[in-house]
């Protein structure tokens, strides 16, 4: 797995790429418009695994329902076996 602790760039931990407000009067408009676009497909990026996540926890939570209920059966079929 590639190592993602420090920016290529400017060597600092991308967890922590919070521009200042010296940061950003420092950068150039088309700098500036290239961050934010950075910013925003990362933004996304992370929505669209958030919503892949979801969706796979619902067909868990299904998935666990229906083997609870199948089990509760087979208890009830055991039980009047016995």
């Amino acid at each position: 797995m590639k190592d993602r602790t420090r920016d290529a760039a400017g060597g600092r931990d991308p967890k922590d790429s919070h521009l200042g407000f010296d940061d950003l009067t420092s950068l150039d408009p088309q700098a500036l418009l290239q961050e934010l676009r950075e910013t925003s497909r990362r933004l996304e990026a992370a929505y669209e695994q958030i919503e892949r996540a979801h969706h796979q926890n619902e067909r868990l939570v299904a998935a666990l329902q229906q083997a609870k209920e199948q089990i509760a059966a087979l208890r009830a079929e055991v039980d009047k076996l016995a």
